[in-house]
This record gives C-alpha cells, sequence and structure tokens, in this order.
C-alpha cells in the first residue's frame, strides 16, 4: 500500500489477493464465512463417483442439538456450497443415523428447506441416496410425496448397508462415514448374518393330493 501523488490510496492488489494465476477455491470462502457450520462436518464434498459425478454427503449424526445450531445459517451454508456444483451432475448421498428427537430440525424447516431447492438443484441430480433409513424417514418421505414431482421420486433410493453404496457407483473406501455410522452399519449386518445362519432347518412338506389319499377332515 503506498500514497500516490494525489492522496489515493494504491493497493497492491497483486500482493494482496495472489497473481492472477492463483485459483481462488469458493468452498474455503464459504467456510470461512460460515466458521460455525463448517467445523461441524455435517455436509462434505467428497470427490467423484465412478461415473464422474461430484458426491455430496450430509451426516445426520453430527448435527448438534437443534437448541444450539441456527437452522437458517445451516441452510444458507448447505445452499452455497451445492451452489458450486448444481450446474453439473451429482449425487447427494444422506446418513440417516444418529438423528434423535434432539438433533432433528423442525417439519416447518424442512419444508423450507425443500422449497429452497427449485428445479435448479435438481435438474442435475442423478440420486439422492438415503443411507440407514428408518421408519420415521420413511413416513417424512410419505408426507412430502405431495410435493416431490415423479421424476425426483425416482432420484430417491434407500440403502440398507455401507456395502449397498459401491452398486450406486460410489467409492466407498474414499467416503469420510462418521465412525458412529460404521459401527452401526456394522451391527446391522451382524444382526442380518446371524438371523441367516439361524434359520430353522426345516424337513420339506409334500401334500399327497391324489384321489385315495386320506383327508383328515373328510
Amino acid at each position: 500500500r503506498r500514497i500516490t501523488p494525489e492522496g489515493f490510496i494504491d493497493e497492491d492488489f497483486e500482493d494482496t489477493l495472489g497473481s492472477p494465476a492463483t485459483e481462488v477455491n469458493t468452498q474455503d470462502l464459504v467456510d470461512t464465512e460460515f466458521k460455525d457450520i463448517s467445523k461441524l462436518g455435517v455436509i462434505q464434498v467428497v470427490g467423484d463417483d465412478r461415473l464422474g459425478r461430484k458426491v455430496i454427503i450430509f451426516s445426520a449424526c453430527r448435527l448438534p442439538p437443534s437448541n444450539t445450531l441456527d437452522h437458517q445459517r445451516l441452510l444458507k451454508y448447505i445452499i452455497n456450497t451445492l451452489n458450486q456444483y448444481v450446474e453439473n451432475d451429482y449425487v447427494l448421498v444422506y446418513f440417516h443415523h444418529g438423528l434423535n428427537s434432539k438433533n432433528k430440525p423442525s417439519f416447518a424447516w424442512l419444508k423450507q428447506a425443500y422449497s429452497e431447492f427449485d428445479r435448479k438443484y435438481k435438474k442435475n441430480l442423478k440420486a439422492f441416496l438415503i443411507v440407514h433409513p428408518t421408519k420415521l424417514i420413511k413416513a417424512l418421505y410419505y408426507l412430502f410425496r405431495p410435493l416431490l414431482s415423479v421424476k425426483f421420486g425416482r432420484k430417491l433410493a434407500y440403502v440398507n448397508y455401507l456395502s449397498e453404496l459401491k452398486s450406486h457407483n460410489l467409492f466407498l473406501d474414499q467416503m469420510p462415514i462418521p465412525q458412529r455410522v460404521r459401527e452401526y452399519d456394522e451391527r446391522q449386518a451382524h444382526i442380518r448374518d446371524f438371523g441367516k445362519n439361524n434359520l430353522p432347518n426345516l424337513e420339506p412338506i409334500f401334500i399327497d393330493d391324489s384321489p385315495d389319499a386320506d383327508l383328515p377332515y373328510a
């Protein structure tokens, strides 16, 4: 910075902002503006899937108690993050485990959030994956169904186990899945496998339906 002969302040913007070739990371600017939201790690951009589509994950278990979170700032942070990618194909992955009565957003906020995400956000959304869905999340979908387009409904898919994400063209080992979600998935998979391995070995029952068969109720 220097004072010109005319008395004006001359800023050396190239030194301040870097050379024109320096790339400005928009997400860094968003994270700085919404530092209180960014540090929670609720929403993360995690690279591309096998089809070259950007993958964005939302982890419900990282939401703090509702009375400590500014949900309007959360919504603005989500919008500013998505704005960088919605012009191209992208995928949303929602990890539902960890949402509870203390940290779940209000129905009014969910409705507002959906109204904010107009066609601009839905056009290039290729898949919306809900991991570990519960009866609650399915009930919410039922409530919102009148507001959802048929096309959007086709993009939504329930994923019961993390291993199923591979069938949706995702690189599972490259995703920063919260430890709580991984542990829950392991427990669910163990319950599933235990049930499969402990089914009763029933002998097949053959019914003689010939005309000469003795009928117990004859």
